[in-house]
């Protein structure tokens, strides 16, 4: 008995080994800029995104996650960041469509609207990226960078990691 295929019309061997990804960009540093407002919460702000193009690429896009900590508890805000490598190949502009409230930090904030927060934007990534990097601190209600012990990652990466 013969198995049924899929026929898709692109021609393709499946005994052809699949070859490693060719690296194009590294992460440096991402530092939070304000929006038309300023930093606001329930507003549009960005991250700039300090890259370096280690080969010419089509693919612009990196991505993130969104999370508030507060009293020392981080909490996802479910947001995916997005963002894009401008044409010089330096820098990538992430948009945060809203800086949302943590529900913790809400139900704080409601009583004392000089409570802080801090906001972080993890795991920014690009899909043919040396490194995954973490954003800076944005420090709420004064909308303040504070640099993190993780700003960057090695600027090659290992032997051992280039051989995988």
């Amino acid at each position: 008995m013969t198995k049924n295929k899929f026929i898709t019309g692109v021609a393709s061997n499946e005994d052809e080994p699949d070859l490693p990804q060719t690296k194009e960009i590294q992460l440096i540093s991402a530092e939070w800029k304000p929006g038309s407002d300023g930093f606001q919460f329930n507003k549009k702000c960005f991250l700039a995104v300090k890259i370096v193009t280690l080969q010419k690429t089509i693919r612009t896009r990196i991505t993130g996650k969104l999370f508030c900590i507060f009293n020392d508890t981080e909490e996802d805000l479910q947001q995916e960041v997005e963002g894009f490598i401008d044409e010089s190949g330096n820098i990538a502009l992430m948009e945060i469509k809203k800086l949302w409230f943590s529900n913790a930090y809400y139900q704080q904030y409601l009583t004392n609207n000089k409570i802080q927060c801090h906001y972080i934007i993890k795991n920014i990534t690009h899909s043919r990226g040396v490194n995954t990097i973490d954003s800076c601190e944005l420090l709420m209600p004064d909308g303040e960078n504070i640099p993190t012990k993780k700003i960057c990652a090695p600027a090659v990466p290992s032997e051992s990691e280039s051989q995988q």
